[in-house]
């Protein structure tokens, strides 16, 4: 080969590096650029609606109420009164269907609300036959459920009680079945 036709090549070879090394440069630019704009749109939209997931930030648990030191939250107790005398205590998960797809203590809560419509037939037949399957031939006389405000602490996981905060009771007597 010619000295003249190998200095060709290595122009025209380095002419290509810098071709290469000038794309990439832009792709950086460019993608630098973007992250600009982007990020500013970003907050914006998050300030106005709702933020996108996943976003640039990751969520707060802010609806998680710590108190000082303890997360509040309220439970049941359930007492079911049978008519031979005897006393029961089944737990929220006992006593619904194990298919529950949803918080079991919420289902409960609902069922048991105040509202008239609560105490409608169809719900105490349930409970009534949810029970007799329990505690069959016993006849379940009334469903009682005692929400407890409890907070545990958050340093050592211990569960404090702080009363009751509310009872609702339901007459399963004359229910029927659901």
């Amino acid at each position: 080969m010619t000295s003249s036709r190998v200095k060709r090549l290595e122009a025209s070879s380095s002419g290509e590096v810098r071709g290469a090394s000038r794309r990439r440069s832009t792709a950086v630019l460019a993608l630098f650029a973007l992250s600009v704009i982007a990020i500013p749109v970003e907050l914006a939209v998050s300030r106005l609606y709702a933020e996108p997931y996943p976003a640039l930030f990751q969520p707060s648990f802010a609806g998680v109420p710590v108190s000082g030191d303890g997360v509040p939250t309220v439970e049941p107790t359930i007492t079911v009164t049978l008519a031979d005398g005897g006393v029961a205590h089944p737990s929220v998960s006992e006593l619904l269907p194990a298919d529950t797809d949803v918080l079991p203590s919420i289902v409960l809560s609902k069922a048991l609300r105040p509202a008239t419509d609560s105490r409608a037939a169809e719900t105490r037949a349930w409970f009534a036959a949810r029970l007799e399957r329990l505690y069959p031939g016993r006849g379940a006389q009334t469903l009682r459920v005692e929400w407890h405000s409890v907070a545990y602490s958050v340093a050592s996981g211990k569960r404090h009680d702080l009363g009751i905060s509310r009872t609702e009771t339901m007459t399963l007597t004359g229910a029927g079945r659901a």
